[in-house]
């Protein structure tokens, strides 16, 4: 087998493999919504998302006007189910184009802190469940 011919059979076994984990084999449904902090957007940060089985965490970048939408590598949206919901003050790139700067000082904020209550999805109180299809927008309201 030549260098090419493996690099097709490992493409092949690699789409094989992604397309049988792919959105037809899991249900997903929209998650997006809002999050505000004292009725101001909060300009930075990620919406953390924790599944009901404590150990999947996925990460949703919040917009500068406060907005944020999940979605994973097989697409937008979430897999359906329960989840607890946080928001980190530290934020995520939203493409791939935009890696976070290793090393580099984060950026000034003129946000107020995000209360420690609503950094983990534990103790926020906010929970969530993601249907199938087209949900209503998910408002994170901290006082």
């Amino acid at each position: 087998m030549t260098y090419s011919s493996q690099s097709l059979a490992v493409t092949f076994a690699l789409l094989l493999t992604f397309s049988a984990c792919g959105p037809a084999g899991n249900p997903r449904g929209s998650a997006s919504g809002k999050v505000t902090l004292g009725g101001k957007p909060v300009t930075r940060g990620s919406v953390v998302f924790e599944g009901a089985d404590g150990k999947t965490n996925l990460l949703a970048p919040i917009g500068a006007d406060g907005s944020f939408s999940a979605g994973t590598a097989e697409g937008a949206g979430l897999p359906v189910g329960d989840y607890a919901i946080g928001v980190s003050p530290i934020g995520i790139a939203a493409t791939i184009d935009a890696p976070p700067l290793v090393g580099s000082a984060p950026t000034a904020s003129n946000d107020p802190p995000i209360p420690e209550k609503y950094v983990k999805p534990s103790t926020s109180g906010w929970k969530v469940t993601i249907k199938q299809g087209t949900n209503p927008p998910i408002k994170l309201e901290m006082p």
